[in-house]
């Protein structure tokens, strides 16, 4: 009885500070204009951002304040693999462009559900028609890779999704295969773009197909991530030239 008690008091208390914690964040990053779409949208930025980094437990905790989160759509990274490693948050934090491209590559191609069906089932047999049918082995089996290609539509759609340059976003693909979390299969001629995969697929108790990321935690992957502000040195340093000029 005693022990149920000290836990039950232990969580209040961790449940207090974390509300403080919250209130902390969304007093510092928030945005106070008049315009309270903008407010709204950015406390919502503000939520999501904790809300990736949070434990299961503090999850829970937010939902339960903040009702409307249960009906957003959570991003995929950072993982918190990433941000407890010093040297990958250090690296999130120098390249911002990263955490939004790795997670519109995600949920690209992420969903085999609903209207999304036809779309996947349209990219596997363009995938495959251009490879030969090649597929993702892991452990003697044989996986579908989750792919697209970079032609207008992609470009159109990141952009926007974004913000950033098309320059900016072919400079991180680059990157993203030397790293691992990407991978080519197939390059057009004179500029038609490239087929890559970004994972595959396995399959769902649903019947269904679930994306598994090539962005995982290991250490050739750790080590990889920590390259990263390196292979997009050029770039960066072009536009800060750029900007003195």
């Amino acid at each position: 009885m005693i022990n149920k008690t000290i836990k039950s008091q232990l969580e209040e208390c961790r449940k207090l500070y974390f509300d403080e914690y919250v209130k902390e964040m969304l007093d510092e990053f928030g945005i106070d204009c008049d315009d309270e779409k903008e407010n709204i949208k950015q406390e919502h930025y503000v939520l999501r951002c904790i809300y990736n980094i949070s434990t299961p437990l503090e999850r829970t905790w937010l939902k339960s304040d903040y009702p409307k989160i249960k009906k957003w759509h959570m991003e995929k990274f950072p993982t918190r693999w990433m941000t407890n490693n010093q040297k990958i948050a250090k690296v999130i934090e120098c390249r911002p462009a990263f955490i939004p491209i790795v997670n519109y590559l995600f949920h690209h191609n992420q969903s085999w559900r609903g209207s999304h069906y036809d779309e996947r089932i349209k990219m596997k047999e363009v995938a495959d028609k251009i490879t030969g049918g090649k597929r993702y082995t892991e452990n003697g089996h044989e996986y579908v890779y989750s792919t697209f290609i970079t032609g207008k539509a992609f470009y159109r759609g990141i952009i926007k999704a974004t913000g950033f340059s098309k320059s900016l976003i072919q400079i991180y693909l680059k990157a993203f295969v030397i790293i691992g979390c990407l991978k080519e299969l197939y390059k057009g001629k004179g500029g038609k773009g490239i087929l890559y995969a970004d994972g595959y697929y396995v399959p769902a108790p649903d019947n269904k197909l679930r994306k598994i990321s090539f962005l995982i935690k290991s250490s050739e992957m750790i080590s990889g991530l920590t390259r990263l502000p390196k292979l997009t040195k050029e770039y960066h340093a072009i536009k800060r030239v750029k900007r003195h000029v």
